[in-house]
């Protein structure tokens, strides 16, 4: 089950400014489980290892969620037309949403 395509969803934690600590240690610890199966709609580039942009302008200076995830986990950008599209064909899993507020 491990290898089944999941969905994450918060596209509020997606840059710089929205940083959300529940929502994105929901997002390290699917990727620590399900590696690259975890699709995410609008990736946080900040919680990868290779993140060139200015980590002291994230919230807390990205103590404990900047640089989290290996960079080779990441995906490819999934536009949103092919996201509504999976989600009708019932391809994902799970969809788990960071913040239910906002998303």
């Amino acid at each position: 089950c491990r290898d089944a395509p999941v969905l994450f969803l918060d596209t509020a934690v997606a840059g710089p400014g929205g940083e959300d600590y529940l929502s994105m240690m929901i997002l390290i610890g699917l990727r620590d489980v399900f590696g690259a199966a975890v699709h995410v709609y609008r990736e946080p580039q900040y919680l990868y290892t290779g993140y060139a942009g200015d980590h002291t302008k994230l919230y807390g200076n990205g103590f404990g969620y900047a640089f989290a995830i290996n960079q080779t986990l990441m995906n490819p950008p999934i536009p949103a037309e092919e996201v509504r599209a999976r989600l009708q064909r019932r391809y994902y899993k799970l969809v788990v949403y960071g913040n239910t507020r906002r998303s």
